[in-house]
């Protein structure tokens, strides 16, 4: 192993987690009531083809208690149209000051359903002002079709329309999440031929990996692996795509290697995070 990889290695913990330590105060508990509130503003929502979920884009505005006058932004996608499952989506409240990001996720469904009305709701994200904000409960959408607009080529037309949603005061307790991720972090190749008895890899202490939706979208959660390169993340069913982020920012190398993770209904999917050297 170079002395090259060895620094980096031993710096890694010292090189990105500073910039990322913002992160960790963020997962303490804050008042309960810091998104109570409401907003309205319109929606367009439809489905690529017949196995894809419907999926509407929200923008509009709301009030909420602890960040005042905000921008709503987000998308929300059912759970398809052959297979049971749950709605998810983000919504991100905006203003000058920051801006705090909620994952959602709806009740079980079955194919063919639209999207519901009620989420289970939690900051996964703020900025500025808001980097404390945590906040988890239930909130209410109210979709308001106005009219159907058909696509050319498509079975499938786009629905344009209002929403109102309602935030209540006070927590609510969100579902047990039983599913998720769990992994370890490693680095590799080491030596372009590994000698015997030598392992061609090493666990990545203090690796960040990101987990985003797998069709693209902001990124949901972030986790710290541990000091022998292990991580576990609780989430909902579903597919992620697993991130792991550059230790070496505008270096091309060692890169994290993305990789698409399906979560099944109570278990945890067993993944390796790599970050690769670039030695071949």
């Amino acid at each position: 192993m170079s002395s090259r990889y060895r620094l980096e290695i031993e710096e890694l913990d010292q090189r990105i987690l500073p910039s990322l330590s913002s992160l960790a105060p963020a997962l303490t508990a804050a008042p309960p009531h810091a998104l109570a509130g409401h907003a309205a503003g319109t929606y367009v929502s439809g489905s690529h083809s017949v196995n894809a979920g419907e999926t509407a884009t929200l923008n509009g505005t709301a009030t909420l208690a602890r960040l005042g006058h905000v921008t709503v932004t987000g998308t929300i996608t059912g759970p398809g149209n052959v297979r049971s499952g749950h709605a998810w989506g983000t919504l991100t409240f905006t203003n000058v000051h920051g801006r705090v990001t909620v994952f959602l996720q709806g009740p079980l469904q079955a194919g063919f359903s639209p999207l519901p009305k009620a989420f289970h709701y939690h900051v996964v994200s703020g900025t500025g002002a808001y980097r404390l904000v945590r906040d988890q409960g239930v909130l209410t959408i109210l979709w308001h079709p106005i009219k159907v607009t058909p696509v050319h080529g498509s079975h499938f037309p786009l629905i344009h329309g209002t929403f109102t949603i309602s935030i209540p005061s006070g927590q609510t307790v969100p579902p047990r999440i039983t599913s998720g991720i769990d992994g370890v972090a490693v680095i590799g190749p080491l030596f372009p031929v590994a000698p015997a008895g030598i392992p061609n890899s090493l666990p990545v202490p203090g690796a960040i990996i990101a987990i985003e939706p797998a069709g693209g979208g902001a990124v949901i959660a972030r986790v710290r692996a541990d000091a022998s390169g292990h991580f576990t993340i609780k989430l909902p069913p579903g597919r992620y795509r697993l991130v792991p982020l550059p230790p070496l920012p505008g270096e091309p190398f060692p890169h994290g290697v993305q990789q698409i993770v399906v979560v099944l209904a109570g278990r945890y999917t067993h993944v390796t995070a790599t970050f690769n050297t670039g030695i071949v």
